[in-house]
């Protein structure tokens, strides 16, 4: 089962909706933070440019959501996947706005993830309410 929420549509669903509060929650947990960020279910960006504003530290961006990547995958590699994105826009079955974005990411599975993370000297602790610090 999947959520359809057309995409160039998401942002203006989600400033009325949870983004407002992570933000609020954010300038507090990120007090102190300078070197890296790993914000998981980035989404389309909203709250990774506010983490841009608010720290000078290197943020890393994932977007697991199937649903929010809209791809089509071309191969796979182990941990690696070759795919294509297009998004469509249609009304009246006219298609009316059309990208199409094709590249190569690294999508680890948690535990592999979690590893490079504490060998990188990052620790998990307490965050805002509903967030992982």
């Amino acid at each position: 089962m999947a959520d359809f929420i057309s995409l160039p549509f998401y942002d203006l669903f989600a400033e009325d909706g949870h983004v407002p509060k992570i933000r609020e929650s954010l300038p507090t947990l990120l007090t102190g933070v300078r070197r890296s960020i790993l914000e998981i279910g980035a989404g389309t960006g909203l709250i990774t440019t506010s983490l841009a504003e608010w720290t000078p530290a290197e943020i890393f961006a994932l977007e697991p959501s199937a649903g929010m990547r809209g791809i089509e995958i071309l191969s796979t590699d182990g941990e690696a996947y070759g795919a294509r994105y297009l998004h469509r826009i249609t009304e009246g079955g006219k298609v009316i706005s059309e990208e199409e974005i094709t590249g190569y990411a690294y999508r680890p599975p948690w535990n592999v993830l979690e590893r490079e993370l504490v060998t990188a000297g990052f620790i998990q602790t307490e965050g805002a309410e509903g967030l992982l610090a």
